[in-house]
């Protein structure tokens, strides 16, 4: 499919983070939409028509409509994921999981077809790549949208749209090239990496200012510093949204109450955790967990 950047009217159709058991299937199948599934964290084997690829951390897989795919949760550990439907075309909306148009498939079933998008031409031009390793940027783009999705209203379909709009021209300057971090950060931004690996390990724990000195050997203050001039908010907010990113991740693979929830991550009370998830998450802990179980 081809288009040119001034006809594109990007929508987020859907938008989602998920946590797959080892050995979890989703497919074959086949979807309306755009798709981009982007491996965070674990193992992950996808099939696009005839061709098979095993995704680690920071790859990405990119499937057209209509185009025969699957996915399955590779190796012994949880894979998590990041899930984006889009459309390019006017008159899209967001539709909640239960409406998108997903069709059983089989591999058999249809002659191949080009997977193959294309934006924009010559030096501006993005030619979608089947599988990539687009760099930890896209992880952020991907978490805020599903964050905005899940919030619903007007507000967050024209978020949403932009933010799509800017995955897509990320992604056109990174294959022409044009995507280069600046040599002087790159110290920090290791620093600022290390924290937020930690931080995300520690989800469960309560926070505790002394972790940023023993894992850095800076002053705290120092290291918060470099943090947030690297990620753009405190090492203390940012531990605090690993903890509603926990959440989410046990409402939709465990059995664990709501209350046992707010328990584990050490919120105060269920009712400041419950205030808490929903201006995170934009829906209620309950109702994530009933929407939550979709790719």
């Amino acid at each position: 499919m081809s288009y040119r950047w001034e006809e594109i009217e990007a929508t987020a159709v859907f938008a989602n983070r998920l946590v797959g058991a080892p050995g979890e299937t989703f497919g074959p199948r086949t979807i309306r939409e755009h798709q981009l599934v982007y491996v965070d964290r674990g193992q992950m084997t996808a099939r696009v028509q005839d061709r098979r690829y095993r995704l680690g951390p920071g790859e990405l897989v990119y499937y057209g409509p209509d185009i025969v795919h699957s996915l399955e949760i590779a190796g012994s550990e949880p894979c998590v994921l990041y899930g984006l439907h889009f459309s390019l075309t006017r008159g899209a909306r967001p539709c909640p999981p239960e409406g998108l148009d997903i069709r059983d498939a089989a591999f058999a079933d249809r002659e191949l077809r080009a997977n193959r998008l294309l934006l924009g031409q010559g030096a501006d031009r993005l030619d979608m790549p089947e599988r990539s390793a687009p760099g930890e940027w896209i992880r952020g783009v991907l978490h805020e949208l599903q964050a905005h999705y899940y919030r619903g209203g007007e507000r967050a379909v024209f978020y949403t749209r932009s933010l799509v709009m800017k995955l897509l021209v990320e992604l056109a300057v990174q294959t022409a090239g044009g995507c280069h971090s600046s040599p002087e950060r790159h110290g920090e931004a290791s620093v600022a990496e290390l924290i937020r690996e930690r931080l995300e390990q520690r989800a469960e724990r309560p926070y505790d200012v002394g972790w940023l000195t023993e894992w850095t050997a800076y002053h705290a203050n120092y290291a918060a510093r470099l943090f947030r001039r690297q990620l753009g908010l405190s090492p203390h907010d940012y531990h605090r949204r690993c903890k509603l990113v926990r959440a989410q991740e046990l409402l939709r693979s465990s059995e664990l109450s709501i209350n046992e929830i707010a328990e584990r991550l050490h919120f105060s009370g269920i009712h400041y955790f419950s205030k808490a998830f929903k201006q995170f998450a934009g829906r209620s802990p309950s109702d994530y967990r009933r929407l939550a179980r979709w790719i």
